[in-house]
């Protein structure tokens, strides 16, 4: 009987111990789960920003320098046209009529002149032998000049002419856009009518702003030492597009505003695209030229205590560890990590509240480690 009872106790006790074994795996919670995100390297700039207002380097009103109707008009409103191209044609025959009378009146004057040189020239010999009088020399003198300023006064008169004739044709005097036209074919125009259209040259601009005295500072500090200031303009558009050319400085005002503290600064942009026009408004971003790369790590993975702040970092095995850390700044993207941390590490982003040094979590497979 001993022996049986014992292999009952014993089977009993194996029973036992089996349930006691399952009760506690089942008890067991599972690792948590967290989402995590790798850790991005950003170059690191804090840029000061101004508001600036794009102009045209060359702009002009193009105006009738003579009196006519308008022949031709020949450009569409938007067109690029380039230095001398035609842009109206003033009706040319009244013009062209003061020409050919110019040259006759030349021809005439010419004609004077040389009966006047003959006169003279005849005079000079009948008083050579003492036949003319003295004062018919001189009187031929005389004539002779005032047929020579009469040649002279011709050669002006044409020259006039021919630049009015010319005027006729009204033709860019640079490069540029030209706008629609503010008088039609047909149209009386002169010099007392106003602008024709509007001629502006957009490639390159002009952006004018107003910089902090401060900022400005640094910059002429490094150009008294002989260096290239170590910054860069950017311009940002309206719809938050950062604008591709760079900008270089054209000129600096000598003063600066003392209610403001600001400084006028023109820069030059090439706009070879046209997406700038006069008038525009544009942010001016001036920053470092080579900023400092630093990690950068979501905001939301940064617990604080009274140490100071730290993150987990996930590691071998799935478990994460707690790191402190040294931030600079908030940048977009996150803190900017000075100390305790790699660009290409994994920290948890979310589900931090049951988190300690060492446990083991489920990561969300999208952003595991090495992925």
């Amino acid at each position: 009987m001993m022996p049986i009872r014992i292999h009952a106790m014993l089977a009993f006790a194996i029973v036992l111990l089996a349930s006691a074994a399952n009760v506690s795996a089942q008890g067991r919670p599972p690792p948590p789960a967290v989402v995590v995100a790798k850790v991005s390297a950003q170059a690191i700039s804090d840029p000061d920003r101004f508001s600036g207002i794009v102009e045209a380097i060359q702009e002009v009103d193009i105006i009738a320098r003579v009196q006519g109707f308008i022949d031709e008009i020949a450009f569409e409103a938007g067109d690029q046209v380039s230095g001398g191209d035609v842009l109206f044609r003033i009706e040319s025959a009244l013009y062209a009529a003061a020409v050919a009378g110019a040259e006759a009146r030349l021809a005439q004057a010419e004609a004077q002149l040389l009966n006047a040189n003959q006169e003279l020239s005849r005079q000079q010999s009948l008083r050579e032998r003492e036949v003319a009088a003295q004062s018919t020399l001189e009187a031929a003198v005389a004539a002779q000049a005032v047929a020579r300023a009469g040649v002279e006064i011709a050669v002006a008169s044409l020259e006039k002419a021919r630049i009015e004739l010319s005027y006729v044709e009204i033709v860019a005097p640079f490069a540029g856009e030209i706008g629609r036209e503010l008088f039609s074919r047909g149209a009386l125009v002169g010099p007392t009518s106003g602008p024709l259209a509007r001629l502006v040259n957009t490639d390159p601009v002009r952006v004018v702003f107003s910089i902090s005295d401060r900022v400005l500072l640094d910059i002429r500090r490094e150009i008294a030492n002989g260096n290239v200031p170590d910054v860069v303009f950017r311009l940002d558009l309206a719809n938050g597009e950062i604008y591709s050319e760079p900008a270089r400085i054209e000129f600096i005002a000598n003063e600066a505003d003392p209610v403001t503290a600001t400084v006028p600064v023109r820069l030059i942009v090439k706009n070879s695209d046209r997406l700038l026009i006069p008038g525009q408004f544009v942010d001016v971003v001036v920053g470092p030229a080579d900023p400092p790369v630093l990690p950068v790590v979501p905001q939301t993975a940064v617990l604080q205590d009274r140490d100071g702040r730290y993150v987990y970092v996930l590691g071998e095995n799935d478990t994460v560890a707690q790191r402190r850390i040294e931030v600079d700044s908030l940048v977009q993207g996150g803190w900017a990590v000075t100390g305790g941390l790699e660009a290409g590490e994994v920290v948890v982003v979310q589900g931090l509240q049951r988190l300690f040094d060492g446990v083991t979590v489920t990561p969300g497979a999208a952003a595991r480690k090495g992925d």
